[in-house]
């Protein structure tokens, strides 16, 4: 659009101002993806929580059925709980299961569950600590029972 004047009049946007709509857009776009990695870290933790108990039980079940001795193990500064247990085809087999992120095994647990029974020899505790809140949670084994009871502390 020319004015009855020689010089050229362009209208457009100044460059503030396409920097404060690309800043919006910006911000519309980012902080839905921060929360996504938030809840994507708290979905990891569950399913470990979930395949931690699963194999628990799994490897207590396999004494009992199959009448042999198995066993979990885990080292605080390791980065995986092994579970060695017997599967349906009667085979011997060790299974690890990497710690989600974030979280830590507080200390060395070796837990034997009896052939037959699956009870366990003496009482042990897995304690971890969990990514959010500062939380610790705890699979306590009872002895003579074999079952495990899970605190929150």
């Amino acid at each position: 659009m020319k004015p009855s004047g020689s010089k050229a009049f362009y209208q457009g946007f100044t460059l503030v101002e396409s920097l404060m709509v690309l800043l919006v857009v910006s911000l519309f776009f980012g902080l839905p993806m921060l929360q996504l990695n938030q809840w994507r870290e708290r979905l990891s933790y569950q399913a470990f929580i979930e395949e931690f108990e699963e194999r628990l039980i799994q490897t207590q079940q396999s004494a009992i059925v199959f009448r042999k001795q198995t066993r979990v193990s885990a080292e605080k500064n390791g980065r995986s709980i092994s579970f060695a247990f017997f599967q349906a085809d009667g085979s011997f087999v060790v299974e690890s299961l990497k710690l989600s992120k974030g979280v830590s095994l507080q200390r060395d647990v070796r837990l034997n569950f009896l052939g037959g029974s699956g009870n366990v020899e003496q009482a042990h505790t897995f304690r971890f600590q969990t990514p959010y809140h500062r939380k610790y949670l705890e699979y306590v084994y009872q002895i003579g029972s074999g079952r495990f009871v899970i605190k929150e502390i």
